[in-house]
């Protein structure tokens, strides 16, 4: 079973000069990282796509048009089962929400996660109204995303509601929220960082 996980351009034009600005700031997702090396260590296969580099930000103004094809691309060779989209800022919600769009427009009946920060503040609100947006992780997404593959590999929806510190929608479209913790207590218990899936020289100009 594969997973595809996506990072979004963090996009600092709106306070800088309409040049496109010299940034050196470029560093693989942690998160990312960490998360495939979670989903590997457990028998599923992960896909890393990050835009978050030097090469999507030579993009200027286009680089969204330029995700979504990589996106797609992406869906085309790897036909996963399961995409996690990491939102870390409120600020890069708009471009996730596109991405949300851009694979279900794609594949419909694919399942959309998505976590981070901002999702872990309003799970609730993005449920109830991003339909393209299938599943929340709150907080930490390492049980989580492995719990969430599991279900969906068993094609078992009950096995949801079991999941912590997760929100998804129930069959009659409610919001489901369940808040209860699912902290990793023994941090030298994760695999090492998944440095092989990404490609380091896209972070340098």
């Amino acid at each position: 079973m594969k997973v595809l996980l996506i990072t979004p351009y963090i996009n600092l034009n709106f306070d800088r000069s309409t040049e496109l600005p010299n940034r050196e700031d470029f560093y693989p997702s942690a998160a990312l990282i960490h998360l495939a090396a979670m989903l590997r260590a457990n028998n599923y296969e992960p896909v890393v796509v990050d835009f978050n580099n030097s090469v999507v930000h030579n993009q200027q103004t286009k680089y969204l048009d330029y995700c979504k094809k990589i996106i797609i691309d992406s869906l085309d060779e790897h036909k996963p089962d399961l995409v996690g989209i990491n939102c870390l800022f409120s600020g890069a919600f708009p471009d996730v929400l596109e991405f949300a769009k851009t694979v279900k427009s794609h594949s419909p009946h694919l399942k959309v996660a998505i976590g981070g920060i901002h999702p872990t503040s309003f799970p609730k609100e993005i449920l109830s109204n991003c339909n393209d947006i299938d599943y929340v992780a709150i907080g930490e997404g390492e049980n989580t995303i492995v719990a969430l593959a599991a279900s969906i590999k068993a094609k078992n929806e009950k096995l949801l509601s079991y999941i912590k510190s997760f929100a998804y929608r129930g069959k009659d479209g409610a919001v489901m929220v369940n808040r209860e913790k699912n902290y990793i207590d023994d941090l030298d218990s994760l695999p090492m960082p998944a440095w092989d899936l990404i490609n380091i020289k896209s972070y340098t100009n």
